[in-house]
């Protein structure tokens, strides 16, 4: 067996039982769904609801109305519910396992594509050096475990990134020649698209640029397949908008409170420090991750993948070096960029440098090493990344026994804990209801929470009541909404002003109600 090959099935050994024991580990918490969670399984769901009705058009316009995040996520979400056999927290989260760990994979494989490309370098004999190190480094990333343990767009962001990689180095004469080549890759760039609308100018605009490639060093007709891969992309974009919910796109790009533009010195280190303390399991091996990668520069100008992979980075820290979203995760689709980066430089390395031939081993076994080293570490990500508490889902699992799913809800109060769309998805889930059937308005509605609501959820059912509440006494707005069911989250301002204490406490002192209390939390269920 060659030095190699033998490398590179330990390295799948290796990250085969890191990911079992992570996985393992993840989704086995019985933590409900935070604020963000909650949407995005809330949207898988009301998808399989389309397949098991089935309905095609209920399907179709559960993919329609997803138009505040965009529905590829979904879609492999409801997969999941169909291949375990019911909504839960392991099938909505085990998407996001599942999705960055096949990043890993066609990132090694794109590797082993571009390092076929070069024709100055032996692949069957160095390639699978290149391999294995984009699969210790890509995995043994805590900031990648950790997004990958909830029920999130990101790992699915690596994927197609990863995949976006291993067809350009695969294809990349098809891709400057043949017409079907620009435009299936048009339609791939279209896909990305639909998997998180800020990989547009993260992902699709630096892959439109590769595709154009380098003035002087690429063939004419290579402008051809990137002009028809662009007109495919804003096509396929434009019939998008025409059939969704336009005023959602735009205002999850543009008026979401969080967006827009603030540039500060501090911000454009912001994602470069994140990348060194989380993305490797020790800054040191970021910086060596970083400096193997700088070898594969040498084919930036012949090779589009490599083009592409350096441009993505770059436009990945400057817009976010900007912008008021500084969170490590979203910078997380371009990892695969940086491990590909890493990967050929290593088997490069390797090949030309006889010296440092076990440079590769090496690097195994400080991963090694580290894996029980860092194991507490790591989980502690993972819990930190759920943010729930056992006690949140005692919580839920109270709200879900105790209130009356076929009637319309109130919920006074909401926390990134304890959110509407986490009770609606509970509440379906629980009960087999479809999740559109399940109705349940906020108290008190404020202006701003009923924007939210209309451009995230365009299609909510009790979208009449939600307006109608806003500015409204507590029992006008029961009786006018038709509320059977009032759950009350203790953590509310709204309660803390005396005046309107004495408004709920009117109504409990003449209604069934019962309280759950643990941990300084405090739930009570009024039922009318």
């Amino acid at each position: 067996m060659k030095p190699s090959a033998l490398f590179l099935i330990l390295c799948f050994l290796v990250v085969g039982y890191a990911t079992f024991e992570y996985s393992t580990f993840s989704l086995n918490q019985a933590r409900p769904f935070d604020a963000d969670e909650a949407h995005h399984a809330a949207r898988g769901l009301d998808v399989y609801d389309g397949i098991t009705e089935g309905s095609i058009s209920n399907l179709a316009l559960a993919i329609r109305d997803q138009s505040f995040y965009p529905p590829l996520h979904s879609l492999t979400v409801a997969a999941s519910y169909l291949s375990f056999g019911s909504p839960s927290l392991v099938s909505s989260r085990a998407p996001s396992w599942i999705a960055f760990v096949l990043s890993l994979f066609v990132t090694a494989l794109a590797v082993r594509a571009t390092l076929a490309q070069q024709s100055d370098f032996d692949s069957r004999n160095f390639a699978a050096y290149g391999m294995g190190v984009a699969l210790l480094f890509g995995f043994f990333s805590p900031l990648s475990i950790q997004n990958a343990s909830v029920c999130m767009l990101e790992p699915l962001s690596m994927l197609m990134t990863a995949i976006l990689l291993y067809y350009f180095a695969r294809y990349q004469r098809l891709l400057t020649y043949s017409k079907p080549a620009a435009v299936s890759s048009g339609l791939l760039l279209f896909l990305v698209a639909l998997t998180k609308y800020t990989l547009i100018p993260f992902v699709v605009a630096p892959a439109l640029v590769a595709l154009w490639g380098i003035p002087r060093f690429t063939p004419k007709l290579a402008h051809r397949s990137a002009l028809i891969s662009g007109i495919t992309v804003g096509v396929g974009f434009t019939l998008w908008l025409l059939v969704s919910h336009p005023e959602g796109v735009w205002y999850f790009l543009f008026g979401f409170p969080k967006r827009g533009a603030t540039f500060s010195l501090a911000g454009l280190f912001t994602q470069p420090e994140m990348f060194m303390l989380r993305c490797a399991l020790h800054p040191l091996l970021a910086a060596l991750a970083l400096l193997i990668a700088v070898i594969s520069l040498k084919f930036i100008r012949a090779q589009r993948v490599i083009l592409f992979s350096v441009l993505c980075i770059a436009a990945t820290l400057a817009i976010l070096g900007i912008s008021k979203q500084q969170g490590g995760r979203f910078m997380l689709h371009a990892l695969p960029c940086v491990w590909l980066l890493c990967g050929v430089g290593a088997a490069r390395l390797a090949a030309f440098r006889p010296a440092l031939v076990a440079f590769p081993y090496a690097i195994l076994a400080v991963f090694v090493l580290n894996l029980q080293s860092e194991r507490a570490r790591i989980e502690s990500d993972i819990l930190r990344a759920l943010e729930t508490t056992p006690a949140d889902q005692e919580m839920l699992t109270f709200a879900t026994i105790s209130a009356n799913p076929s009637q319309p809800i109130l919920q006074i109060g909401s926390s990134d804990r304890f959110n509407i769309e986490g009770v609606r998805w509970s509440l379906a889930a629980a009960y087999g209801l479809p999740f559109r059937s399940i109705q349940v308005d906020q108290f008190p509605m404020t202006v701003e929470r009923f924007k939210n609501l209309k451009y995230a959820q365009p299609w909510r059912a009790p979208f009449d009541r939600a307006r109608a509440q806003i500015s409204q006494p507590l029992q006008t707005v029961i009786e006018q909404g038709g509320y059977k069911t009032l759950l009350v989250f203790e953590g509310e301002r709204w309660l803390r002003q005396a005046e309107n204490r004495a408004q709920l406490d009117a109504i409990m002192a003449t209604q069934p109600h019962k309280t759950w209390q643990d941990e300084g939390k405090s739930l009570t269920v009024v039922n009318f």
